[in-house]
């Protein structure tokens, strides 16, 4: 919609292809915003989790990274250090 909204009403498309116009511009809006708060810290914490696994010569599991976390001041709680341990092993 966004490349043929000069050729083609906004309203027009977004009738044809069942999507509502408000979500159009919400989308617009959220995809040249940039990442938000939440997705900034995710990523901060999957680093965080990748630099202590690394130091710890690939030995610690989720709970020893967990409890690093949680020495550095990161507030995780014990879910998530485990889904950022499956990062690193696809990594």
């Amino acid at each position: 919609m966004e490349a043929e909204k000069a050729n083609f009403e906004v309203v027009r498309m977004a009738r044809l292809l069942g999507v509502s116009r408000s979500g159009f511009y919400r989308w617009r809006t959220a995809k040249n915003a940039g990442p938000g708060p939440l997705a900034v810290r995710r990523e901060e914490i999957d680093r965080r989790v990748r630099e202590s696994h690394e130091a710890s010569n690939e030995t610690y599991g989720s709970p020893r990274v967990t409890a690093d976390l949680v020495e550095d001041g990161y507030q995780v709680d014990d879910l998530r250090s485990p889904r950022c341990s499956l990062l690193i092993a696809v990594i």
